[in-house]
């Protein structure tokens, strides 16, 4: 326990927040990364890695802790975690993008019916089961 708190799965409280300072650098910096149209699920998965309810998850998985998650209900370096926490995207995008590649992520003002594809599948991975996620940190 912290201050008669119960401490956060993993031991960190991990807030994914920027500053004002640094909010208007990743702004700026948004501009010329490519785009992807978030939906009502995307954006609750959002808030959730916003305000740490997550921790210690730092964003999306990745395909390690995506298939930990999945095989042995642990993340990649062991913790306990269940449920993957991933972001999907259309299939065009999953072809040109790679893992680890940053994104503008933007509202899409209608329901967003996306196809659930991994990047890193599309470049030559694979998943169990024919199951597949993309990664996007």
């Amino acid at each position: 326990m912290i201050n008669g708190l119960i401490a956060p799965h993993g031991g960190e409280l991990v807030i994914n927040m920027a500053g004002e300072k640094e909010r208007a650098a990743l702004q700026e910096r948004a501009l010329s990364l490519p785009q992807v149209l978030v939906g009502s699920r995307q954006l609750a998965d959002l808030e959730m890695l916003a305000i740490g309810a997550y921790s210690p998850l730092g964003g999306f998985m990745n395909q390690a802790d995506y298939l930990g998650s999945v095989k042995d209900m642990h993340l990649s370096h062991g913790l306990p975690w269940s449920v993957p926490i991933t972001l999907s995207v259309t299939s065009e995008q999953a072809a040109s993008f790679k893992e680890g590649l940053h994104c503008q992520l933007s509202v899409h003002p209608f329901s967003v019916t996306p196809d659930v594809c991994g990047a890193w599948l599309e470049a030559g991975g694979g998943l169990p089961d024919s199951q597949s996620c993309a990664s996007c940190a």
